[in-house]
């Protein structure tokens, strides 16, 4: 799991979302922090594999339609 949570993985990608506010991504370069709330929508296991927790959060974006009207540019 450790693999997991090193930067460039999953723990990497939101400890740039909170030093940025963006993490990166093109649709909320623009837009204040103060301007969007994130929430969580699943837990998984600490055991989890990288491709299901892939997975997991593609399922969350094509449910969320987030790609398609919200700020997933990714």
């Amino acid at each position: 799991m450790l693999a997991l949570l090193t930067s460039g993985r999953l723990w990497g990608r939101w400890e740039e979302y909170v030093s940025s506010g963006h993490g990166g991504n093109k649709r909320m370069l623009d837009i204040p922090a103060s301007d969007y709330q994130v929430s969580v929508l699943e837990v998984a296991s600490s055991s989890t594999d990288f491709e299901t927790l892939t997975k997991i959060e593609s399922r969350g974006k094509e449910k969320l339609l987030s790609r398609q009207f919200g700020l997933n540019a990714n």
